[in-house]
Order: structure tokens, then C-alpha cells, then sequence
């Protein structure tokens, strides 16, 4: 999911999401902060303010109704209405980012994401009120939002391929093995140096340039089962990465 709330602070170039992302923060730990007024102290993992916080952002990124919102937080819908609200209050360059989404969609009865690339949604001017209200959550970002994530995540996949063909040879092998929802199989020989995991992760997090820093947790192991953090095998990682 960091890399669609990256592609969202991209799009609407909101100066606090940017912020939180320059300054290595917690996404929604942030966003709970500033939407409940609340010290940070109070809104980390597990606490009530952050956890609200990520299932408002999630909803409006998924396209989901406000229903659907007042269901997951287990309160009724003018309450949800009511935080919706509160977080556009609070981050008014993604409300206009929405707004215009979906003014260009009535408009065109499409929307762009990266590199111009066109999600249609006819159902933006349909007299039935449940298929309207479909294509106006996803006009609004989620077409956007997930179909760039797809559209980075390929371009990733691309040079990555292109490199593990590059550097592999009859006695050290690098493959693109398979992608499983945001994450990336890559295989290594067992020698894999430091040097080449930087590699791999520059590729990562630099292969599609945006306004926000990118971000990859890098883990290895012989089974997908058992990955650890690339922290624990090449101790200066930790001098680099922190």
C-alpha cells in the first residue's frame, strides 16, 4: 500500500504528505496527528486516532461509499460523513485533486494517470445512481491511484529483467522470478554482494521519478517463507540506510 499513498502525495502535491515522506515518517501516524489534533505520541501503531486515519485514506483511495467507511469503522454514516470531512479540512490539496479528477472525467468520461494513459469510465453519466456512484469513486482517484501503481510496478519489472540479464552469466545467475501485489521475487546468486543489492533496490525506488522520495524494504533467504531484512546480512546497511 506505501505505493499507492506515495502516488497520492505525488498527484496532489500535498506540502505535509510530501514532508512526511522527505522525513522518513509514518504515513498515517502523520495524518492522524494532524487530523485529530493530536501529539504523535498518541497516534502510532495500533492506537484508534491512526488507525481511523488508514481506513478513511484507504476508502477514499479504493473508491469506497461512505457506508461502506461507517461499516469498517463500526459507527453510523453522518458520523463517517463527518471524518471524511475533517480530513479534507485538513488536507485541502487532495480534496481539489479529487474534485477536479472528477470534473475532467464528466468532462472527457475518462481519466489520465501517469504517462497519460486513460481509465474510461462511461458510467460517469449514467441515470442509474449505483453505477454512477461506482465511476465517480474510481474517477475520483482510484482508477488513478492504483492503475500508475500498476504502471510503475511494470516499468520496475522491466529493468529489472533487463539488469539480471545484464549482470548473469554460466556461473551467477540473477532472474525476475514473479511479482506478488506490491512486491517483487528477484532470484540472486548466494554470493550476491552489497554493491548488487543497492542495485536492485535503486532500480526499485528510482526506475519511475516522482515529486516524493520512493521507498523498498529489501529482504533475503533461500525460501520466500523465511526473508529477512537485508539488515541482518550486510550490516553496513545500517550505516547507509539507518
Amino acid at each position: 500500500m506505501a505505493q499507492e499513498l506515495i502516488l497520492l502525495a505525488h498527484f496532489t502535491k500535498d506540502p505535509f504528505l510530501i514532508n512526511v515522506y522527505k522525513n522518513k515518517q509514518d504515513f498515517y501516524t502523520m495524518v492522524a496527528s494532524k487530523m485529530f489534533n493530536k501529539d504523535v505520541s498518541e497516534c502510532g501503531d495500533g492506537t484508534v486516532y491512526r488507525t481511523r486515519a488508514k481506513t478513511i485514506v484507504l476508502s477514499l483511495l479504493y473508491g469506497k461509499a461512505t457506508f461502506t467507511l461507517a461499516k469498517d469503522l463500526g459507527i453510523d454514516k453522518e458520523e463517517a460523513e463527518l471524518l471524511v470531512e475533517e480530513f479534507f479540512n485538513n488536507f485541502t490539496n487532495v480534496k481539489q485533486w479529487m474534485d477536479n479528477n472528477l470534473k475532467f472525467c464528466k468532462e472527457n468520461g475518462y481519466v489520465e494517470m501517469l504517462y497519460g494513459r486513460k481509465r474510461r469510465l462511461p458510467n460517469i453519466t449514467s441515470s442509474d445512481w449505483k453505477l454512477y456512484g461506482r465511476a465517480e469513486r474510481q474517477g475520483k482517484a482510484n482508477a488513478i491511484i492504483q492503475g500508475s501503481a500498476s504502471i510503475q510496478t511494470k516499468l520496475v519489472m522491466i529493468a529489472l529483467d533487463k539488469w539480471c540479464n545484464t549482470y548473469s552469466n554460466s556461473t551467477r545467475k540473477f532472474a525476475l522470478i514473479s511479482s506478488i501485489h506490491d512486491e517483487v521475487l528477484v532470484k540472486v546468486p548466494k554470493d550476491v554482494t552489497f554493491a548488487e543489492m543497492r542495485r536492485l533496490e535503486d532500480i526499485m525506488i528510482n526506475t519511475l521519478p516522482l515529486d516524493v522520495p520512493s521507498k523498498t524494504d529489501i529482504e533475503l533467504s533461500n525460501n520466500w517463507g523465511k526473508l529477512k531484512n537485508i539488515k541482518n546480512i550486510f550490516p553496513e546497511w545500517r550505516v547507509t540506510n539507518g
